[in-house]
């Protein structure tokens, strides 16, 4: 009888256990699902035929924050999986994205039917996947009954960043801003003016071949996501800095609300470095939506629908904007010039950077 020698037997085997895990891994054509994916996919597709859309439907999104949590001690990554699978909605059509969340939070899902207004939230649970429904379509939500009666089920925690995002998404808005939206994880006015002041930059006051671009909050506020998204200008590369610069300098300086940036173009090798203060029109832009800035501070705070009602109102409009009517609420309030230091000196005056940018 012939022997088998051992190292050979030991490869035969290792092949036969990686052809077993392929096996076992292609069920429904992705990662196998544990009970829990099962109940998943379930609870997804009857939520799926609740709101009335079907796989692959141009007018679904699905919104869930998978990437971002786990699932019994495992990420929930494999989850994105499922719900590509059932709903037919992918990344590259811009109809799932992923929604970036503390690792603490339970795992979600958002579909929601751009034709009827209808969204499903589905949370996970100690007892499995537990289901909501909302009348999501802009003439009910958008109204504080409509917001109230929506906001006193389990999508509470997440009413605000789920509608919000399903409303501008609705508009169609460019991949970029659907992009700052992710790392954002809600949509609001101050990430509207990040996204359109970002625009401007481009159309306007591109950085050249050779330029670093830096971006100063002073103080920060929502529209900083939007230039590290747009510009790669994350605070760990030195591309953005934030300041907590208070009232009296912003008045001492003549403005009346905080700028949108302090925008640096860098240049070591030529030792140069370029400026501008660009501003943003927050009243005009409440004004588009027919409201007024002082609407997104109403009485009672957040425990006030209209808290949120008038951010998604704003947000909604912006995002449908034309691009020569949004860069209509951008304005460059000062430019100005010096060598490469200037930029250290602006990056680290803590108490007023508009004192250097002169």
């Amino acid at each position: 009888m012939r022997r088998v020698r051992l190292g050979n037997l030991s490869a035969v085997l290792a092949v036969l256990c990686v052809l077993f895990a392929a096996g076992c891994a292609t069920k429904h054509g992705v990662t196998a699902y544990t009970p829990a994916m099962e109940q998943a996919a379930t609870t997804m597709q009857q939520a799926m035929d609740h709101i009335g859309a079907k796989q692959g439907d141009t007018n679904l999104l699905v919104l869930t924050n998978a990437p971002s949590v786990q699932m019994g001690g495992q990420p929930a990554l494999p989850y994105m999986d499922v719900a590509m699978q059932v709903t037919g909605c992918t990344l590259g059509t811009r109809s799932l994205l992923a929604i970036q969340s503390g690792p603490t939070e339970a795992l979600w899902f958002s579909l929601y039917n751009r034709d009827n207004g209808q969204l499903g939230y589905m949370v996970s649970g100690k007892s499995g996947f537990k289901v909501q429904y909302v009348d999501a379509s802009p003439q009910t939500v958008l109204t504080s009954k409509g917001w109230s009666h929506a906001a006193k089920g389990i999508i509470a925690p997440n009413m605000f960043r789920t509608v919000g995002i399903s409303l501008v998404w609705a508009a169609s808005p460019p991949w970029n801003t659907l992009k700052a939206i992710q790392l954002h994880n809600h949509i609001c006015p101050g990430l509207s003016a990040g996204i359109a002041v970002s625009e401007y930059i481009m159309k306007n006051l591109p950085p050249a071949p050779g330029e670093k671009v830096v971006f100063v909050g002073a103080p920060p506020f929502c529209a900083m996501d939007a230039y590290q998204m747009f510009f790669d200008a994350t605070s760990g590369k030195k591309g953005s800095f934030s300041m907590l610069v208070g009232n009296e300098v912003l008045k001492e300086h003549g403005y009346k609300n905080s700028p949108a940036c302090i925008y640096l173009r860098v240049n070591p090798k030529k030792d140069t470095c370029k400026g501008a203060i660009l501003t943003f029109d927050f009243d005009k832009a409440a004004g588009l939506a027919g409201l007024t800035y002082a609407d997104l501070s109403p009485k009672g705070g957040p425990s006030n629908p209209m808290f949120y009602i008038s951010r998604v109102k704003i947000a909604r409009v912006l995002a449908g904007l034309s691009t020569k009517r949004k860069m209509g609420l951008v304005a460059v309030d000062k430019t100005f010039e010096g060598n490469a230091e200037l930029a250290q000196f602006i990056e680290n005056a803590n108490a007023d950077p508009y004192g250097f940018a002169r």
